[in-house]
Order: structure tokens, then sequence, then C-alpha cells
């Protein structure tokens, strides 16, 4: 690496250049220690004081690196002083107070403006469920042949609960109907609600 002067009050980052003179590949890592900063007690000369604007494509990354912070309130600050815990959702006020016990006023503060600001990210009941893209999830049966089974009768005190809660699934998204050969009884999917998987892919 060729030696680079920095004035370290004005950016704390310079470009550099790297050459590699043998035939081995060379992969730098983040935080790789690629050279030694020494303090100089003068400057003789500069040749160039800055890159070359005309200059393009010649370097890989630059990351700016902050030595100081400004005097500016954070983010969690900003949203401390105007979110109150008054303003927290029903459904995470049992996970602040659980939290927060025996913590600062500030503390309470910036705990609940971190609720309020994700609060789309814990689900309010039961059935507050989401669909994803990100990944895939196949079941693969091979060469096995479908197996069908003699669907079983729902009692019919959870008939109504069975009903509302297969909907529901259905408007949500969660469940779609199917027509596939491969057949399953009624199964218990909570203590109070049977759903019957027979007529709806999951």
């Amino acid at each position: 690496m060729a030696s680079t002067l920095v004035n370290i009050n004005q950016s704390p980052t310079c470009v550099i250049r790297l050459l590699n003179p043998f035939t081995t590949e060379v992969k730098l890592r983040q935080d790789a220690v690629i050279g030694d900063a020494e303090k100089i007690d003068r400057v003789v000369s500069v040749l160039s004081s800055k890159e070359n604007d005309n200059e393009e494509r010649n370097f890989f990354a630059v990351r700016r690196v902050v030595t100081s912070q400004p005097d500016t309130l954070t983010e969690c600050a900003k949203l401390t002083k105007t979110k109150e815990v008054s303003q927290v959702p029903t459904h995470l006020k049992s996970l602040l107070e659980r939290y927060t016990k025996g913590k600062t006023k500030a503390e309470i503060d910036a705990v609940a403006a971190l609720l309020i600001k994700y609060l789309n990210t814990c689900s309010t009941n039961e059935w507050d469920l989401g669909l994803t893209h990100l990944t895939e999830h196949p079941i693969n049966t091979g060469a096995v042949a479908p197996i069908k089974q003699r669907p079983h009768c729902v009692p019919l005190a959870y008939a109504a609960k069975e009903k509302g809660a297969l909907e529901d699934l259905l408007r949500k998204g969660v469940n779609q109907m199917s027509v596939s050969p491969w057949a399953r009884p009624t199964t218990a999917a909570s203590s109070e609600i049977l759903l019957r998987c027979r007529s709806v892919k999951m």
C-alpha cells in the first residue's frame, strides 16, 4: 500500500490503492488491518491535495468513519420527547410493565418510544398472522402415494367455532382452498377450537 497523507482533523478516511504482486488471490475482510498510521511533525510539501475528480471507478468502496458525534438528539430521544407511556398500545402494555420494573422515568419513556415505533412487529391477537416470501418450506413427499383418511365428525359444540376459525384464516390469506388428493382428519389446533384440514391447504 502506498503512503498517504491524511489530516484527521478534516477527514478521518482516505482513498488507498492496494497492489497484489502475487498470483494467489487475496480477499480483504471487513475491519481487517491493512496499514498503520503514524504521526508526522510537519509537512514538507504536498504533491496533490486531493484525488483527481475526473477519475472514476478507481476504488472499490469507501466507508466514512465518524469520529465525533454531533450535538443532536438521537432517534430514540426524539421519539421519547413526542411519545408517552400512555400512548403504548394495549397489547404491549404488559410487555412494557414486565421489562421496566425498577427503571427510571427516562428509561421507561425510552422503552415506550421503542415499542410505539415497532408496534407492528408484535401480533395483537392469536389470529394476527402474516405472510412472507423470504423463504420457502417445501414438503417433499417423494414417490409416496397420497393417503386418504376418513374425516372425523366434529362435535356440534365446536362446529360454529371451527367454521368461524377457518373463514377467518381464509380471509387473512393464511389458508387457501385446495383440491389436493391429500386428506387429513380433523386436527386439534387449540383446546377450544378444532380445525378440519381436509378442505384447506396450509
